[in-house]
């Protein structure tokens, strides 16, 4: 198995090529090589006058080699008859300079130049066509992948990371990896030729759209950690070390934190926690900080992916992308699924999704594929095409080394869960807010006594509503504290009690709402008994109206 974005790797695939079996590919038609560094001399032997010829041009458009014609259908004789564009053409062959960086300038010029003026006269731009063409002209810089969806879609393989959108800046860092790993090639036309090609014969560990070759590196290029027994265990991990690391940071119990390290790894594949409760309580915050803490233990970069679910996902493809219907070579990949695909080739090492607000849509409709594979073993289908499709494997093995962590609020924006959902996962309640354990105590530079004032309040106010589930978590805390810290440093005079006042009006009471019970009258009188207590005014008469709305409609909720 080749990891292509490691140049050891790199070189021994580019030195295994002539043992490769051979393909149907134009890559390996009898003298395809030699049929490129033929025109390639002949483009090098060309003078200005005969790099302006209508004979010149047909052949560096029409008749050639470097790639297949996919584009033959879009019709360049337009701007190949006119005098003024070949001439412009021939011009610029000539002046190119030798710095690279001032090239690599020069070429991106004349790629977007071109296709302005080809645009003018065609119905469509012929950017294969323009590729293939300054391939010959400029073939130090360009390989035989003139389709900018091959391109990519090798670019993904050789960085491991989404290729720039800029055609012609794909072409020179592939070329010059290339040449990073091989050194630099002579100035034959052969040389330049057979250099060219390298990248077009390395695609066969990634065939766009065909079978793979039986027995290929491409076959063994995805597998799951645990069918070659790479993958990590969750007996190497200390937990003792996670905990101290995510306690500077969260205010979390110990117990929580087992519940969730536990849960997730009990099972060799289901790998699935559901973290659900109050708003604001680091349930996201957590998941972060534990995937940086494990990742950090086996001494990775963390792999982590937070992936803010949308209202309206009622099927997989914002995750793992589609087959364009409007084309027949393009994948549209999100970044979600080329996180997965690198999970299934780098099985030693864990991942994470993190799945924010999870139930702002249905995830056994969106996630549908992922709960399928994680509870059978079965492989991850993403595609119905061939083996590969634009870079895309149809199936890989479900990755058992990703663990999904996923967030839920409970309120009127969402959808509950369902058991198909919750069969699979392990569910952690997120309700207690103990304010002994906010680890920023004293971080903001607020006098003793106010700070001591603000943390009375926020107790009393928790204490009053965590009966009916009304209470806040640190996010509101921290806001609480910040509008305070503002306040100090601003020079403003006012007493503690006038500040909160203003914050806890803007922060706390908005999110008051319910009908009528006893619980919720009993979490109400004691909420402004506390509100009284503090002086905090303008909150306890905003309160005092919500109490009359519930006694005289059955209803309360802070925007009348």
């Amino acid at each position: 198995m080749y990891n292509l974005t490691d140049p050891d790797d790199l070189r021994k695939a580019i030195d295994g090529l002539p043992q490769i079996e051979a393909s149907e590919s134009i890559a390996w038609v009898p003298g395809w090589t030699k049929k490129i560094s033929k025109l390639l001399e002949k483009v090098r032997a060309a003078d200005l006058e005969e790099r302006s010829s209508l004979e010149f041009h047909q052949g560096i458009w029409e008749d050639n080699p470097v790639s297949k014609p996919s584009q033959g259908a879009i019709n360049i004789q337009k701007s190949l008859n006119n005098g003024d564009f070949r001439r412009w053409v021939a011009e610029q062959s000539l002046r190119l300079p030798n710095d690279k960086e001032e090239a690599k300038e020069y070429l991106k010029s004349f790629f977007s130049e071109c296709r302005k003026r080809m645009k003018a006269t065609s119905a469509r731009t012929p950017v294969l066509k323009i590729l293939r063409s300054m391939a010959v002209l400029f073939p130090r810089y360009f390989t035989t992948l003139a389709s900018t969806n091959e391109a990519d879609g090798f670019y993904r393989i050789l960085f491991g990371e989404k290729p720039p959108k800029n055609a012609i800046e794909v072409q020179i860092r592939i070329t010059g990896r290339i040449d990073e790993v091989m050194g630099d090639v002579d100035d034959s036309s052969d040389a330049l030729a057979k250099r060219m090609t390298v990248a077009r014969r390395l695609q066969l560990f990634i065939p766009p759209r065909r079978a793979l070759v039986q027995n290929s590196p491409a076959a063994k290029y995805f597998v799951s950690a645990s069918s070659k027994g790479k993958g990590f265990k969750m007996s190497e991990i200390s937990f003792d070390m996670i905990f101290s690391q995510i306690k500077q940071y969260l205010a979390i119990s110990e117990g929580v934190l087992q519940r969730l390290h536990l849960g997730l790894w009990a099972n060799e594949r289901r790998h699935f926690a559901v973290l659900a409760g109050l708003s604001g309580s680091g349930k996201t915050q957590l998941a972060i900080r534990y995937a940086e803490a494990v990742s950090g233990h086996f001494g990775h970069e963390p792999k982590r992916f937070v992936l803010p679910v949308q209202p309206g996902w009622h099927d997989p493809t914002p995750l793992f992308g589609y087959v364009n219907p409007l084309s027949d070579s393009k994948y549209e990949r999100p970044a979600f699924l080329d996180f997965v695909l690198e999970a299934a080739r780098t099985p030693e090492q864990p991942f994470f999704v993190i799945l924010d607000e999870m139930n702002l849509s249905h995830p056994e409709h969106y996630f549908a594929p992922v709960l399928s594979a994680m509870e059978t073993g079965d492989a991850l289908t993403l595609h119905n095409e061939d083996d590969y499709f634009d870079g895309v494997p149809s199936k890989i093995p479900y990755p058992n080394n990703i663990a999904i962590i996923g967030t839920v609020n409970m309120d009127e924006t969402t959808h509950g869960i369902s058991d198909k959902v919750l069969d699979r996962a392990f569910t952690i309640e997120f309700w207690d807010i103990d304010l002994e354990t906010y680890p920023r105590w004293g971080s903001r530079g607020l006098s003793q006594d106010a700070e001591g004032e603000a943390k009375k309040c926020l107790q009393g106010l928790i204490n009053s509503l965590s009966p009916v589930r009304l209470h806040f978590g640190w996010r509101t805390v921290d806001e609480v504290l910040d509008y305070l810290q503002a306040a100090e440093k601003s020079g403003m005079h006012m007493e503690t009690s006038k500040f909160l006042d203003q914050v806890v009006h803007s922060k706390v009471l908005p999110k008051l709402r319910g009908t009528e019970s006893y619980r919720l009258q009993a979490a109400l009188e004691n909420t402004k008994n506390v509100l009284g207590e503090l002086g905090l005014s303008e909150s306890e008469n905003k309160l005092a109206q919500l109490t009359d709305d519930l006694k005289e409609t059955g209803l309360m909720r802070f925007w009348r």
